[in-house]
């Protein structure tokens, strides 16, 4: 992929507000030290492009296979409300190129190369020591994945890396531009959808990936399917459930999945998740491996699902913040060929529900 890479017309400017402003940051994350200055992280980063940062092409799926020399990594996908983190190998690198998959055990993703278009190479001195890095910002500059070198990582494959998939252009505070859309229904009124065949669409299906299908044949966002398809396939349950759901998988030790995802990259865990603990707004699991931070303060919705496929339904936990964005998924971990794991079934279905106001179309007896 070609990328015109063009100045920041207010590159002045900026540069100016981070050598100002920077001092007062120590200690912030760069997430939340570009935020403070009202610009993009990823402008953030690129204003160190020529020092202890290496700008790179953006990336491809010849990339991702070359995440492979890498060795052990820790990657990292995040939304505004949650951060999934995950330690592994890059490995078994599918898809096309511009839907990628990799699925190697521990390190799970789905990738949209059409939103990995800053590519950055980070080498940053720390008083434990040198971080590398490599870190991924969409047309906007936001953060769509990172990818951090542990002791055991093959500093090797990071230079080879480097070497091969560097940018002809070393520039500092890039233009940022509108990063593409996702596809998204606008609102509209419960009485113009045919209820009666959603409901029939629903139930007719065999595999949950055929949901996307559904919502796009209907022309429905999310939560406004789940709500006119009837307590039979969804409901809304009680802010609560998240943490009561967690809390006794981890006491169950029932694996689990979970989703979470940004515009350009899904992040999955898949197996048993064992310490919880509660820091500040933030609700954590801290396993060795894995660790995910739920800003539980941004929960606004959280619904149980049903998709039906061939041997039954397959069960989800949903959670949405107040803009109706998804922040994490939740399922039970399953073969592709087998029904679902009965006790993930049993967890989910005894979370407390809350009941269907008047205002909304449900499900007739």
């Amino acid at each position: 992929m070609n990328l015109d890479i063009q100045p920041h017309p207010d590159a002045e400017k900026i540069a100016t507000t981070i050598e100002e402003l920077l001092p007062e940051m120590d200690g912030k994350r760069a997430r939340d030290a570009a935020a403070a200055m009202g610009i993009a992280e990823g402008l953030l980063l690129s204003a160190r492009v020529g020092k202890d940062v290496t700008r790179l092409k953006p990336a491809s799926k010849q990339m991702l296979k070359a995440f492979i020399d890498l060795g052990e990594v820790m990657v990292l996908t995040r939304n505004e409300s949650c951060v999934h983190e995950k330690v592994g190998h890059f490995g078994r690198v599918g898809g096309g190129d511009a839907v990628a998959i990799v699925l190697n055990k521990e390190v799970d993703l789905r990738v949209f190369l059409n939103h990995w278009l800053h590519v950055f190479a980070v080498e940053e001195e720390t008083p434990k020591g040198m971080k590398r890095s490599i870190q991924i910002f969409d047309a906007e500059g936001l953060a769509v994945h990172k990818i951090y070198l542990r002791p055991a990582s093959n500093l090797d494959g990071f230079e080879k890396l480097k070497s091969e998939f560097v940018h002809d252009t070393q520039l500092a505070l890039f233009q940022t531009k509108q990063s593409e859309k996702e596809e998204a229904f606008p609102p509209r009124a419960d009485t113009t959808v045919d209820v009666a065949a959603l409901r029939e669409d629903w139930s007719g299906m065999t595999d949950v990936h055929q949901f996307f299908g559904l919502l796009k044949k209907h022309k429905l966002d999310r939560q406004q399917a789940f709500r006119l398809a009837g307590n039979a396939f969804a409901c809304q349950l009680d802010i609560g459930s998240v943490r009561a759901a967690l809390t006794a998988a981890a006491d169950m030790q029932l694996p689990i999945m979970v989703f979470v995802h940004n515009k350009g990259c899904v992040q999955i865990h898949s197996g048993p998740i064992a310490q919880l603990k509660t820091v500040g707004p933030w609700f954590n699991i801290l396993d060795p491996g894995f660790n995910l931070h739920l800003r539980e303060d941004h929960v606004h919705a959280v619904w149980l699902v049903r998709k039906p496929n061939s041997f039954g339904h397959v069960t989800s936990i949903e959670v949405y913040d107040s803009n109706g964005d998804m922040i994490v998924q939740f399922y039970g971990v399953r073969d592709e060929k087998e029904d679902e794991n009965p006790q993930w079934r049993a967890l989910a279905e005894q979370l407390p529900k809350i009941e269907a106001t008047s205002d909304l179309i449900t499900e007739t007896a």
